[in-house]
């Protein structure tokens, strides 16, 4: 069972801090880029140039250098073992044949996981497949699998990519994602609740494992917090 709500890319996009030229998936909340370089355009299509492969999400820059991250937060039971997966497409060319990467081209990719549910693209929480840089594989359809143990009640998956020089062309083109539990662990007894949670304040991550914990819906924790603050 897939957890990402969006993994395929299929279900719309929307814009980036209404800035029209940088559309991400919907569920995919986060992107973040190295403004050391350049932001790079992005948008969801149902098919990309090489191999008609798709549906896709297009990252890319012209004549420049970019660094780029996608991220989308998951519920998950504290302790579950987890396998995030993603397909990538790297073009790197100062030519205008998609299926060739030219002019000594350099495009690498990752992806990772991030078991505290954090929203800091650099963390050195994420476990990534291919840290620091990433996998330099360019022309062909690159598989990326990587696994962590959920630390808290959320987790945050990331795709990321790195085009290194400011050649005519820098694409990556992500398709099929997923995020997998391979185990999930037994609740533990709830206890009392107002014992159990009165101290998580205002913290999401903690609040999401309660959820889990106490098989209660985040909503009325927050509900519960809120009474036992005013008490």
């Amino acid at each position: 069972m897939n957890l990402l709500v969006n993994g395929d890319f299929t279900d719309g996009q929307h814009v980036w801090q209404s800035n029209p030229t940088v559309q991400i998936p919907n569920s995919w909340d986060l992107f973040a880029y190295d403004q050391a370089g350049h932001m790079p355009e992005c948008y969801c299509m149902m098919m990309g140039p090489p191999q008609n492969i798709g549906p896709i999400w297009k990252v890319f820059t012209s004549y420049a250098q970019h660094e780029h991250a996608l991220g989308e937060r998951v519920i998950v039971p504290v302790g579950a073992e987890l396998v995030f997966r993603a397909s990538v497409w790297a073009w790197s060319s100062g030519q205008d044949d998609p299926m060739r990467s030219l002019n000594g081209g350099s495009y690498h990719t990752r992806i990772g996981i991030d078991p505290f549910g954090g929203m800091e693209w650099r963390s050195p929480h994420i476990v990534w497949d291919y840290p620091p840089l990433g996998h330099k594989v360019m022309d062909t359809r690159d598989e990326h699998s990587v696994a962590a143990v959920a630390e808290a009640g959320v987790v945050t998956v990331w795709l990321s990519g790195r085009h290194e020089w400011a050649l005519k062309h820098g694409d990556a083109y992500w398709f099929q994602a997923s995020l997998e539990s391979l185990y999930t662990p037994e609740p533990p007894p709830t206890g009392d609740l107002a014992e159990r949670v009165g101290h998580l304040e205002d913290d999401v991550d903690a609040l999401s494992a309660a959820a889990y914990s106490f098989e209660t819906r985040i909503q009325r924790i927050e509900d519960f917090l809120t009474s036992f603050r005013k008490e």
